[in-house]
């Protein structure tokens, strides 16, 4: 949520300013991401080294999480982003996916359990009536 990435940035306002980080300079790098569906940074924290990020989502539009790569920064130019965007783009794609089934199977087991509690009351009453 944009709200709540301006919320964490202005939390972290003082950490930002020993990397020489602008809480909106950090914003408008947010904005830019959300907008381009990645993440690129073409100088990493460590010199010499380059970073790139997409995000995983639930299925529904949500993000569960992110997948990030850092590399030396002449591995990572921006010629290779699109090969490498497209392999990540599909890992994620995959782990949305599993998240699917796995939701799925734990709402069914769920279902399963809820059957089986409701059935053994059941019993449990059929047999206090008969006593």
């Amino acid at each position: 949520e944009p709200a709540e990435a301006e919320q964490v940035t202005r939390a972290n306002a003082a950490r930002l300013a020993l990397q020489q980080r602008s809480v909106e300079d950090v914003l408008r790098m947010v904005r830019a991401a959300r907008q381009a569906g990645h993440a690129y940074a073409p100088h990493g924290v460590m010199p010499g080294t380059a970073a790139l990020a997409v995000p995983v989502d639930d299925g529904q539009g949500d993000v569960l999480a992110a997948i990030g790569v850092a590399a030396l920064a002449n591995r990572m130019e921006r010629k290779r982003l699109p090969a490498v965007l497209e392999r990540m783009r599909e890992q994620a794609r995959l782990i949305t996916r599993r998240h699917a089934e796995v939701q799925i199977a734990r709402a069914r087991a769920s279902t399963r359990r809820s059957n089986v509690d409701d059935r053994s009351a059941a019993r449990r009453e059929r047999s206090r009536g008969s006593v």
